[in-house]
């Protein structure tokens, strides 16, 4: 059996499928299976190079090694120029014959389908139909294949039936079609009868902006794109577009592939695009081509309301505390099977590791981070819910160890493995139609808790290996695979300017249920002390560095700008550990959650003095003399997730059942901060996120956070960030700061 591999990012809109359904029925047709090889995120020029990236864009290595006879390259999804280059050069490099079906820049054999045609027929029911005589076009970027064929068509309308017409450029995107329809609103330009829209986007836009101004579409101006958009046809207007255009290319493009596979003689491909006639033009009941546009509706939305429904069940199941724990690999792939029926839909799914994907425990830090390997490792495969077992080592090349019982051409979804730049493998999944694949967080979820529980029990493997090196040991604590104490200090001795540490003791345990006769409150404390360490791991990541010291004593070192932002860092560090350790004790149903005093500084000349002051200066809970430790810590967390609210020390000391000076004492003792100075940290944090990522005003944002006075709101964060809240919008809304 033939097989084409088709190269494509991150599959997020009904463009992109439409694009895969046509090249698999087109496919099918001839009996040739397609292997898509995408990604789960799908990075923009602007954007800086990160290690998620390479790990995700690492799968396109992958050409160079599977077996395939010829390539479909959709290159107008690619925005990025080093990875469009990376993937030219590579695709060269197979030697198989490739269809371009994004155009002739590339080199490459491209497809080109009569879009001035239809483009003529809908400028023609415009002129004929609603006697439009003055025209314009609202063309995408100047010299764009594409838009020169649509403008060509509109061209050739207009001279033959003596109409005016005028030529916009625009970007297929809002802004040039804003700027056009602010234009119109202001009489800056002549109102045509009609605009034509060399696509959907710049279509809608307008549309919305000329409703805005009282401008009635189509009663006032008739407004018509171009692709055949989901969001044209929901449009209120719906809009009169022409569709068909992506399926069509899809179509030729994997025929005319096939014949070169086959070196067969170049047949005609015909092709026809469709007019579907929207409220934009006043034509919503005119053809059959409209109840098809409300049908495409309707399954639309019903598949929005399967993806809820499965984005729900993925939060609940809860996917990576399950897979952190994991201690073997038949450990983790029984969590896969239990979890797969998130993937909707799906009809197989086969988790492919390369052979060295547990690297050298000598050097564990030292792993695969691009190419493949020429063997990989079959671990999991599952088929229509049967879990499929022993099928080892094969070769690479061959994408699969196995043939399926199903006999039919197959189109297969083959997804980056990978922990950032850490490459592990790849995924394959197939599901009955090749529009039921796109990317949703069930999905991204799913791989990522894998490839989580992979790096974890690396980890755990090589903790196994530091048991056997007393040396080694001496830098990490052995149970945990967090530094040891010896193993903090040399951190802090390396990295020994602008660090802060973060201090944490479990003081307590605070019981959840009760205990059953025979359970061991050793085991109990042991399970906490694990807990903890567990959710250190996981909020160190690549930010921070984390340490167990002593039993109950544990340990976040972290970079800092300025001296300032110690405490600050150190409550939000605290605040994820609470939450982390709240959910996992949930998932695990554990008896008790450890109960945690703490204490922050910067770490200046001597590590070890540091963390000897900072110890000295942690105060249990129980010299303190005060039961409510756990209701004072829920009000903290609660002041801090709703800062906003009418906070009072009057009113916690009145939660707490205590007077106002020890409520204020017993604050700056327990969390090392004062109650007001507390509040005003939580505020000025929420402003800074509401500043970075909303479009409110300064007085609702002041509003927001709690501020009955703007001018006393700006004062107080420019006393606390030395900058006001609109300059630091502007400086975060800068997109070199941004990089």
């Amino acid at each position: 059996m033939k097989r084409i591999g088709v190269i494509i990012p991150a599959v997020t809109d009904d463009h992109k499928r439409t694009m895969l359904e046509s090249i698999a029925k087109t496919a099918s047709a001839f009996g040739v299976e397609i292997v898509v090889l995408t990604t789960l995120t799908d990075g923009l020029p602007h954007q800086i190079q990160s290690r998620i990236m390479d790990g995700e864009e690492n799968i396109f290595s992958m050409l160079n090694c599977f077996q395939l006879d010829g390539i479909l390259f959709a290159s107008q999804y690619f925005t990025k120029p080093d990875l469009v280059n990376m993937l030219i050069e590579r695709i060269r490099s197979t030697s198989l014959p490739c269809i371009d079906l994004g155009g002739s820049q590339h080199g490459f054999e491209t497809v080109c389908i009569p879009e001035g045609t239809a483009v003529y027929h809908l400028a023609e029911h415009l002129i004929k139909i609603h006697d439009c005589k003055k025209l314009l076009f609202l063309a995408g970027f100047e010299g764009n294949p594409d838009s020169e064929q649509r403008l060509y068509g509109v061209k050739q309308a207009a001279e033959k039936y003596n109409c005016t017409l005028e030529i916009v450029y625009g970007d297929f995107w809002t802004e040039k079609a804003e700027k056009l329809g602010n234009e119109l609103l202001h009489s800056q330009r002549p109102m045509p009868d009609a605009i034509l829209c060399a696509n959907d986007m710049m279509a809608v836009t307008l549309c919305d902006i000329l409703m805005g101004g009282g401008i009635s579409i189509p009663d006032d101006v008739i407004v018509t794109g171009f692709d055949g958009q989901i969001y044209a046809l929901v449009h209120m207007p719906s809009i009169t577009t022409v569709s068909g255009s992506i399926a069509e290319i899809a179509r030729i493009g994997t025929e005319l592939l096939i014949e070169r596979i086959n070196q067969a003689r170049p047949t005609q491909h015909e092709s026809k695009l469709d007019i579907m006639y929207g409220a934009s033009c006043g034509c919503t009941g005119k053809t059959e081509n409209y109840h098809s546009a409300s049908e495409q509706i309707n399954d639309y939305l019903r598949r929005e309301q399967i993806e809820e429904q499965r984005l729900e069940l993925q939060v609940n199941a809860d996917l990576i505390t399950k897979f952190i724990g994991v201690k073997t690999l038949s450990e983790l792939t029984a969590l896969m099977d239990e979890s797969t029926h998130i993937l909707y839909n799906c009809r197989s799914f086969d988790l492919c590791l390369f052979s060295d994907w547990e690297g050298d425990l000598k050097n564990p830090y030292e792993y695969r981070t691009s190419k493949y390997t020429n063997k990989s490792i079959s671990v999991f495969s599952k088929q229509e819910s049967k879990l499929l077992t022993d099928r080892g080592i094969f070769r690479t090349a061959q994408i699969l160890p196995y043939q399926p019982e199903w006999k039919h051409p197959r189109i297969l979804f083959v997804l980056p493995l990978h922990c950032e730049e850490q490459v592990f493998g790849y995924c394959v999944l197939e599901y009955r139609r090749a529009k039921d694949y796109r990317v949703t967080i069930p999905l991204v979820n799913f791989l990522s808790a894998i490839a989580n529980g992979l790096r974890i029990l690396r980890h755990w493997n090589y903790s196994q290996y530091l048991e056997k090196k007393v040396n080694e040991s001496k830098k990490y604590d052995k149970m945990t695979d967090l530094m040891s104490k010896n193993g903090l200090l040399e951190y802090l001795d390396i990295h020994n300017s602008n660090v802060g540490v973060l201090l944490l003791k479990i003081d307590c345990l605070t019981a959840f249920r009760q205990v059953k006769q025979g359970e061991s409150f050793y085991d109990h404390k042991l399970q906490a002390e694990l807990a903890t360490a567990s959710c250190l791991r996981l909020i160190a990541g690549s930010r921070y560095a984390a340490a167990r010291l002593d039993r109950d004593t544990f340990a976040v070192a972290f970079q800092l700008t300025d001296e300032s932002e110690i405490s600050e860092t150190a409550q939000e560090i605290m605040i994820q550990l609470e939450i982390l350790l709240r959910k996992m004790q949930e998932g695990m149903g554990a008896v008790y959650l450890p109960e945690l005093c703490y204490s922050s500084g910067f770490v200046k000349m001597d590590p070890a003095q540091c963390l000897s002051d900072l110890y000295n200066s942690i105060k249990p809970n129980t010299d303190l003399g005060f039961s409510g430790l756990t209701e004072l810590r829920l009000l903290q967390k609660e002041l801090h997730r709703s800062p906003e609210l009418d906070w009072s020390l009057s009113m916690i000391a009145q939660r707490l059942h205590i007077s106002r000076s020890y409520a204020q004492k017993l604050y700056k003792n327990i969390f090392g901060i004062s109650y007001m100075d507390d509040l005003i940290h939580a505020r000025i944090r929420k402003a800074k996120n509401l500043l970075k990522e909303s479009n409110l005003t300064i007085r609702e944002i002041a509003s927001g956070c709690g501020y009955q006075s703007t001018t006393h709101f700006v004062r107080q964060f420019k006393n606390k960030t030395g900058v006001t809240p609109s300059e630091y919008r502007n400086g975060h809304n800068n997109p070199e700061n941004e990089s």
